[in-house]
């Protein structure tokens, strides 16, 4: 338990999903409401793929962050709208309190449970956030901050004519602005934009690389990785030197003092009786190659 609340927790580490639902249970974290929240993000990857494919009825996920607690349903409607128009055009827009929870409507949800359901939608999932920065909240604030940790681009919706804080405006993922007059004029911009996003995505790039293509800036060097092990019992990290694709799904990892051990894959392919990976004792990640693992390192 302690070294998944400690993954759980360190700033160098963005989880994927499947780390994610590892890490949750074993730190005495995932609760009915956060397992349903899991659950809805593996159904937005697959939703409408029988083969379970890679491909996605969504080709990008959105996180949409804005000002909830003590708001009129006037203002938390544009969020419901945007995600609408986002849809439209092939990306789904988590907006919270349509997909997750609303404090007036889900009271009971605890304060951790809420934090762990935002940060699986503006963290782990999406590839940018739509930020609506009037009225601005803690919540959002913390998002942004979050997305700016994790290297996730932001775009802005503001009102004309407002002013705002120079640290707000000067988040390094900050990648667009959206400067409108009134709500109609955002949703209708975002939509454009998102549109645009899309026609990017087709070409197979990732949505940062509109964003840095927008800025100057050349495309995110690709970078060869090799993959390793995190031992959630004991806190070691090894090195995965080959994996039993075809008999037992197997991998053989060896650690840094020479030793070595086998750890069963959570395939269901491979372990027809596994039928989630909620009892696993380890994660992968992949580490650019030559580099040693720098989270946790024991």
């Amino acid at each position: 338990m302690v070294f998944a609340e400690a993954l759980l927790k360190a700033g160098n580490f963005r989880p994927n999903l499947t780390q994610y639902e590892i890490l949750l249970p074993r730190a005495g974290r995932l609760t009915p409401p956060v397992e349903e929240a899991v659950d809805r993000a593996y159904s937005v990857r697959t939703e409408n793929q029988p083969d379970c494919s890679l491909l996605r009825r969504y080709s990008t996920i959105a996180y949409i962050a804005g000002a909830l607690t003590g708001m009129t349903e006037e203002t938390k409607a544009r969020y419901k709208d945007l995600s609408d128009i986002l849809a439209d055009g092939g990306v789904f827009g988590y907006a919270p309190h349509v997909f997750g929870t609303d404090p007036k409507k889900h009271p009971q949800v605890t304060a951790q449970e809420v934090r762990d359901m935002d940060y699986l939608w503006a963290v782990v999932m999406p590839e940018f956030h739509f930020n609506w920065l009037d009225p601005l909240a803690q919540g959002n604030a913390i998002e942004e901050g979050w997305a700016e940790s994790f290297g996730i681009p932001s775009v802005y919706l503001m009102p004309e004519g407002q002013k705002f804080s120079r640290l707000t405006l000067g988040m390094d993922n900050i990648d667009h602005e959206i400067r409108y007059k009134n709500f109609e004029d955002a949703i209708a911009q975002a939509g454009d934009y998102a549109a645009r996003i899309v026609e990017f995505r087709k070409e197979g790039s990732k949505v940062i690389n509109l964003f840095r293509e927008i800025n100057g800036l050349a495309e995110e060097p690709k970078i060869e990785r090799e993959l390793h092990l995190f031992d959630l019992d004991t806190g070691r990290i090894g090195k995965v030197k080959f994996h039993d694709w075809v008999e037992g799904g197997t991998y053989g990892v060896r650690f840094p003092d020479g030793s070595w051990k086998e750890y069963h894959d959570r395939n269901p392919h491979f372990r027809p009786e596994v039928r989630d990976r909620r009892d696993v004792n380890y994660i992968l990640i992949p580490v650019p190659k030559g580099q040693a693992p720098n989270i946790l390192a024991a």
